[in-house]
């Protein structure tokens, strides 16, 4: 009897992100993104705690558009996503909804689909490719292709994240220990609510994904883009593993700066969301007491203009410890 081929990083993934039944809230969100966005939109991913089981929460949804479909944004929040991905924007409870989905709210990030590989493949800092190579649940694919592309995608952020986790821990004979130590890098290198120890829970409640990730990605392995078609591939053509020729002092110097990048981005990030994201800012105050136990009020004045009043909040959240 022939042996059974080992699954590439794509099927693995597909296999991984498989929906368990069906969640009417998830069907009736996604089915208000699909309207929304039509043919630009490629694909939707779930993600966050909603997915980890919490259901007092928004949802959390990654949306990556097609570069070339005509979009429903301004060109002004295009033009914001271009400079400095992704959007967030706030989808609000239905009226239509009832039972499961009466309640069902979420927010979504939304960037092009070239911009998100070019994170993927080059970018410098973690924001995107550490996320997506956590658990996610693709919920919805325009089509066969837009589905294998979605899949590439998320195979390039699983290659990218467990190479950067290698350099940390390239001794490491657990495979979960350079997921954690990985996360725990990229917790400090944003403004976050959580400590960065919330990495050892994260990979301690899905083991036996971060397990079957490692298994299915060889050290050698690096993502690369193949020109003839613009799909993202993996090159397993024996790569040397850049842990062994990259030394302590040179990774602390690139998660310093990583750090640094960060939380500049992050701060940004709140300006632009604050444009974009509807009571976004009652939002981030939620989010900070739930994970921080700081709470703070704002004012109407600072609900109606956050760019300009909410400073001295924000000020005050950092100074309680409520980001880190």
């Amino acid at each position: 009897m022939a042996e059974a081929s080992p699954l590439s990083l794509q099927e693995t993934l597909a296999q991984l992100d498989a929906p368990a039944g069906q969640d009417p809230a998830l069907a009736h969100l996604t089915e208000q993104l699909q309207r929304r966005y039509g043919a630009a939109l490629l694909g939707i991913w779930l993600y966050g705690s909603y997915l980890r089981g919490k259901r007092d929460t928004l949802i959390d949804f990654y949306l990556v558009l097609d570069d070339q479909a005509l979009r429903p944004e301004p060109r002004w929040q295009q033009w914001l996503e271009r400079a400095l991905p992704p959007n967030v924007y706030y989808l609000p409870r239905s009226e239509a909804g009832s039972g499961a989905t009466a309640n069902a709210h979420a927010k979504y990030a939304t960037i092009a689909a070239s911009a998100l590989q070019g994170q993927l493949e080059t970018g410098g800092h973690s924001y995107f490719w550490a996320r997506l190579a956590q658990p996610c649940r693709l919920l919805w694919a325009r089509d066969h292709d837009a589905r294998a592309h979605m899949l590439q995608l998320r195979a390039s952020a699983v290659t990218r994240a467990l190479r950067e986790a290698r350099q940390l821990m390239p001794q490491a004979q657990d495979p979960l220990t350079p997921w954690t130590a990985l996360f725990r890098q990229t917790y400090r290198a944003e403004l976050r609510s959580e400590p960065p120890e919330r990495a050892d829970a994260i990979v301690a409640q899905e083991q036996d994904y971060f397990r079957t990730l490692s298994e299915a990605v060889p050290h050698s392995a690096k993502p690369t883009l193949q020109a003839e078609n613009s799909s993202l591939v993996e090159d397993s053509s024996s790569v040397e593993d850049a842990s062994s020729i990259e030394d302590a002092g040179t990774l602390t110097k690139r998660w310093q700066q990583r750090r640094r990048q960060g939380k500049l981005l992050s701060l940004l990030r709140l300006m632009k969301a604050s444009l974009t994201f509807s009571n976004g800012l009652d939002y981030l105050l939620w989010k900070v007491e739930r994970h921080s136990g700081v709470r703070l009020e704002a004012t109407p004045s600072q609900r109606r203009y956050p760019l300009l009043l909410a400073w001295p909040l924000v000020w005050r959240a950092w100074r309680a410890g409520g980001f880190r």
